[in-house]
């Protein structure tokens, strides 16, 4: 809607709603067209919402303001039939076992970005990105009457509680952004164009398992916290309004964050011939820097066009 000439809002909403009685799957260890005799349906449950709304301002002197918030909420319900995974355990494979997961996500973003010009050589834009996300990870293996299983009868003690496995895992991942970037425009053939984006995030997990499959409770607690700089710096030549030729160096990134549980016991073995003696608590982000060079054009008198690139990546503590 456009409440005056220079005052744009544009509100949305999307909703879905999947559902499935059972899910289909490929078992190579049954055979060709075979299927493995499932005592538990899969079922599955998918919830998916977004609500964004956008609003542009027009200012004089062609400067424009533009802003984006955004709330996305998801969730995924799944039952599995874990009865084949116990077979390994020397238990029947038509006993009734479930295994429970729910998955959820709830993000709230912000971004507003202020751009204009500086006369007829000069355009410009700055703004600043804010992101707030929780997730959930809940995973449960009830004990389906199994109480019963001894090392003698099964090769394992499952023992007398209701869970063989219970995990719960929740993450929060903050982040905030400030970003501009200018475009010269030296001349009708020539423009350089420059950026930089100042990032800092912060995350942390919580996990809290306990069950037969985790060898008993464990709690574990990680964060993280990185902030850093990406330039940007770009040459464009065209020597008409059908030919352009550029030069492009960037620097990207990928976030890190906490690690997740390492069972210290089982690894020591491994961690120490990494010379790390115990688990780290977080990864860093790892990074990398971009130089390409590009021509992109029309040919033939507007009948054809071409693009083309070469590029080169230096991918440095690579995750």
């Amino acid at each position: 809607m456009t409440p005056t000439d220079a005052l744009r809002i544009t509100p949305s909403i999307y909703y879905q709603s999947i559902k499935v009685d059972h899910e289909p799957q490929f078992e190579p260890d049954t055979g060709d067209l075979q299927f493995f005799d499932r005592r538990v349906e899969q079922k599955q449950e998918n919830k998916f919402t977004l609500v964004n709304l956008d609003i542009q301002y027009d200012f004089a002197n062609d400067i424009t303001l533009f802003s984006s918030l955004a709330w996305f909420d998801t969730s995924i319900e799944t039952v599995d039939d874990f009865g084949k995974f116990l077979t390994r355990f020397g238990l029947p494979p038509d006993h009734f076992q479930r295994g429970l997961q729910d998955i959820s996500t709830e993000r709230f973003t912000w971004e507003t970005r202020l751009s204009g010009s500086f006369g007829e050589n000069f355009d410009w834009i700055v703004g600043v990105f804010y992101m707030d996300e929780d997730r959930l990870f809940l995973q449960h293996v009830p004990n389906d009457g199994l109480q019963w299983c001894t090392v003698a009868l099964c090769g394992a003690d499952l023992g007398p509680d209701d869970s063989l496995f219970t995990g719960v895992q929740t993450n929060n991942d903050e982040r905030l952004a400030i970003f501009g970037e200018v475009t010269w425009t030296i001349n009708e053939y020539w423009d350089v164009t420059g950026g930089l984006r100042w990032f800092d995030n912060e995350q942390d997990q919580l996990a809290d398992f306990y069950g037969f499959f985790n060898g008993g409770p464990s709690v574990t607690f990680g964060e993280s916290s990185e902030s850093d700089v990406s330039p940007k710096l770009q040459v464009a030549y065209r020597p008409n309004g059908d030919h352009m030729i550029y030069g492009l160096v960037a620097k990207g990134f990928r976030p890190g964050g906490p690690t997740n549980l390492v069972p210290a016991a089982a690894c020591q073995a491994d961690l120490d011939a990494l010379g790390l003696g115990a688990p780290l608590a977080q990864f860093d982000a790892d990074t990398l820097w971009n130089y390409e060079a590009g021509y992109k054009g029309t040919l033939a008198q507007g009948r054809a066009t071409l693009n083309a690139a070469v590029f080169f990546m230096d991918w440095t503590d690579v995750q």
